[in-house]
């Protein structure tokens, strides 16, 4: 049986610096069915001559040039030329392992249902050092809803990853952890144009709603943090104009992921859901009652695990909420993957299925 084929998409917009080493990480993948998609934006800092001497080099490269219009513009024009069973978008400022492709293409050939590989990120500065100083990937409060799950294999059912994204955190920090299946693609469409440098967490929505994403516990990918970046975790992002903007991408990938997929419908926590952070949100869900403590009831059955970081304020409101209630919450307590009762892990397994290979 022939192995599948990966396109991987370079989009670049004056990346000179880091350019040398993208374009050198993917020559050296153990994988070797892929064609790269490189689009460049008309650098003006030397790229281009960068990519085209890449690409006398490998015949693999394809390298085109189209008008600056936009980092998602970018992104589509090299997925309209994608050809590949499985896409992996590889930013131009980032890196992959030697065997990166070669793992996450393995193990999603093992689970043909899912539609999303999803890799470990290290985080590294402009240098290629490794960041500790606590803005790593591994710090990120998102992935306190996994708990000591990110350490495993596992498969999460959709629609959880994509519930989760009402947090307003993004369950996927950068693109280049995730090897998608092309068809994804064409039941979500493309990347939209009018977020600004936060379209990837509008679709990591709507892919995750719609398709179960296979968790590879190993650090593949590097995610480069730098001033000057797209996207940084030296911005505040949890400012209300960011949140507000957040919500109504998340909205917008609700609705979409709906007409796609009616039987989604009884997960919807819209008519509860307003624009502001995790904590507000889960206060806004528990301010509603009975819907409120129903719906939370359905997120937890479903195996959406809220971790330690979310339960001091809001302990006592779920408590005094499940007052006088035939099941209160309080019997459902911890709210966290440690400690579940057996009746819980059951339930857990419904929506997050721990692979044992």
């Amino acid at each position: 049986m022939p192995l599948p084929a990966v396109s991987i998409l370079i989009p670049n917009l004056n990346k000179a610096r880091f350019l040398p080493a993208c374009l050198d990480a993917i020559a050296r993948q153990t994988y070797p069915h892929w064609h790269a998609i490189i689009n460049d934006s008309y650098s003006t800092d030397g790229s281009w001559e960068i990519i085209q001497e890449a690409a006398r080099r490998d015949s693999r490269l394809s390298a085109f040039q189209a008008p600056p219009d936009g980092l998602y513009a970018n992104w589509n024009r090299c997925l309209e030329k994608a050809t590949g069973e499985y896409v992996y978008v590889a930013t131009s400022d980032d890196t992959l392992d030697p065997d990166g492709l070669r793992k996450m293409v393995e193990a999603l050939s093992r689970h043909p249902e899912c539609g999303m590989a999803h890799c470990c990120l290290r985080s590294i500065d402009e240098h290629g050092n490794s960041i500790t100083d606590g803005t790593s990937w591994d710090d990120f409060l998102h992935l306190s809803l996994y708990g000591p799950l990110i350490r495993r294999p596992h498969v999460r059912i959709a629609p959880h990853d994509g519930l989760l994204h009402f947090t307003l955190h993004t369950m996927y920090t950068s693109v280049n952890q995730l090897l998608v299946r092309r068809a994804v693609f064409q039941q979500t469409g493309p990347f939209k144009t009018d977020c600004g440098s936060m379209a990837d967490f509008e679709w990591g929505m709507k892919a995750s709603l719609l398709f179960n994403t296979l968790h590879v516990p190993e650090y593949l990918a590097t995610w480069r943090i730098y001033r000057g970046q797209a996207t940084t975790v030296h911005e505040n992002w949890r400012t209300y104009p960011r949140l507000s903007k957040l919500s109504q991408m998340a909205r917008r990938a609700w609705r979409e992921a709906l007409r796609i997929r009616p039987a989604l419908s009884p997960y919807s926590p819209l008519p509860l859901y307003r624009t502001y952070g995790h904590l507000e949100l889960l206060d806004d869900l528990f301010q509603s009652q009975p819907r409120g403590l129903r719906l939370f009831r359905e997120l937890w059955k479903h195996g959406l695990p809220l971790g330690p970081a979310l339960l001091p304020p809001l302990r006592e409101k779920l408590h005094r909420l499940s007052l006088g209630n035939p099941q209160p919450l309080a019997s459902l307590a911890p709210f966290q993957w440690q400690g579940q009762t057996a009746v819980q892990r059951d339930y857990g397994k419904q929506l997050i299925r721990e692979l044992t290979e």
